[in-house]
């Protein structure tokens, strides 16, 4: 694992660490509804620090996108991560069965849009996550939304 994936895998950890500690305190306090939220999120981070660490072929499908969007990539990379770790929402493709499009919008790419990553899931429970493209848009085309931030 490099270096930058180390960290941001760390930082995950953390992250879900101080969710699960806020959800018992806010189950102590009898606030169920904000603890299973603080849980959610807690789960989240760590699924996405295990996702990180999973051997997956980057080289070409940052290839793929920096030749097929190159107003995505390289300018935009830290927002690529961003979507990925923290999307606005997640929905489920239209176009393709196993496909997840997590999206995130920035007022500062290209005078304000979304980013969306391409997320293939295959196997039962969903064992193997990888992006398969990702790029720009003004609007979010369609798809059923399966998760929305608060």
């Amino acid at each position: 694992m490099d270096e930058e994936t180390g960290v941001l895998v760390r930082i995950r950890v953390d992250r879900s660490l101080e969710d699960m500690d806020t959800a018992k305190e806010l189950l102590s306090l009898g606030r169920y509804r904000a603890a299973v939220n603080r849980a959610y999120y807690a789960i989240f981070s760590i699924t996405t620090a295990l996702l990180l660490t999973q051997k997956i072929e980057r080289s070409e499908r940052e290839r793929h996108i920096t030749e097929n969007h190159p107003d995505l990539l390289p300018e935009y990379r830290e927002q690529v991560v961003r979507t990925l770790l923290e999307p606005d929402q997640v929905r489920l493709s239209a176009r393709f069965k196993k496909a997840r499009l997590f999206s995130r919008w920035f007022d500062f790419v290209r005078g304000g849009k979304y980013i969306v990553l391409v997320v293939i899931s295959e196997g039962k429970p969903s064992k193997r996550h990888w992006v398969i493209t990702a790029y720009m848009a003004r609007k979010l085309a369609g798809g059923d939304i399966e998760w929305k931030k608060n």
